[in-house]
């Protein structure tokens, strides 16, 4: 009796692995047995505003996913507890918990990157990192593809996206902040989505800030060089602060590569900022609306 117990225990927790499609790069299409896997990846040609969808994660080690092309996560609809409690380390205020709930939306893997930036615009003179003073971040003048774009304004960010969007099947948006905290936690509860750890040892291997990195000064390239959350997100703390909308708002979320790790925090916020802010710090990572 005990051992059918044990097949009947094995089986059942078979049959949940194989409907579940697996864990990490997530599954898609169908099995030969007929269960079908949800797409777990799109991919965007800024240069034709094709998508196309993938099972499993993309070679992201290949130029074109930080020039001409964006890799965008499936993130399947939830609920979490977002924000802070009150005794929480390094909690601030306006990071009241409250539980939300999130549709499911397509995500960037990376921050925009710098040859995103051009091939999103066309226009290789509009480089907001070049109007940074290079007292806030060394070599502010210098291009280079796979750095995320930094010293962007919510307006320079909004007023681009609107313009790729005309005339395109998928369009791309700002996250809005309940998306982003959700997407970051990857189901975690913790200061940050490795968990509460500020060793620079272990912090270090997730994100860039000026805790984990001696004498940082500017954000560095994307491209998974770092470990990514649970869901293949990469750099969703530090690095540089990314633009999010709540209410139509523009809020900061994520840290830095010049704020302390506890500015990275997965419920920290920068509310209250103005539109026209530009910053060394502040980037972007977008969403893609699926077509």
């Amino acid at each position: 009796m005990k051992n059918l117990i044990l097949l009947l225990v094995l089986v059942s927790a078979l049959m949940i692995a194989v409907s579940c499609g697996g864990g990490g790069g997530g599954g898609g299409g169908s099995s030969g047995g007929g269960t079908t896997v949800p797409v777990s990846y799109r991919v965007l040609d800024l240069s034709t505003g094709a998508v196309t969808e993938s099972v499993t994660l993309p070679n992201l080690s290949a130029a074109s996913v930080t020039t001409s092309q964006i890799v965008f996560r499936r993130i399947p609809a939830g609920s979490f507890v977002m924000g802070s409690s009150a005794s929480s380390l390094g909690s601030q205020a306006g990071e009241t918990q409250a539980t939300v709930s999130v549709s499911e939306f397509w995500l960037a893997v990376f921050e925009l990157s710098q040859g995103h930036w051009y091939s999103l615009t066309g226009d290789g003179l509009d480089t907001p990192w070049r109007k940074i003073s290079p007292a806030s971040v060394t070599g502010s003048p210098a291009t280079l593809a796979s750095r995320p774009v930094f010293g962007l304004t919510y307006d320079e960010l909004a007023l681009r996206i609107a313009a790729w969007n005309t005339g395109k099947t998928g369009q791309l948006s700002i996250p809005s902040e309940a998306q982003w905290e959700y997407a970051c936690r990857a189901g975690t509860t913790s200061l940050f989505n490795w968990g509460d750890s500020l060793d620079p040892a272990v912090a270090g291997q997730f994100s860039v800030s000026q805790d984990t990195t001696v004498g940082v000064t500017g954000p560095d390239v994307v491209g998974g060089s770092r470990i990514s959350n649970g869901v293949n997100l990469w750099d969703m703390h530090g690095n540089v602060r990314e633009w999010v909308t709540t209410s139509g708002q523009p809020v900061l979320r994520g840290g830095a590569w010049g704020d302390n790790l506890l500015l990275s925090r997965s419920a920290n916020r920068i509310s209250s900022v103005d539109r026209a802010f530009r910053h060394a710090l502040s980037g972007a990572r977008l969403v893609l609306t699926a077509p």
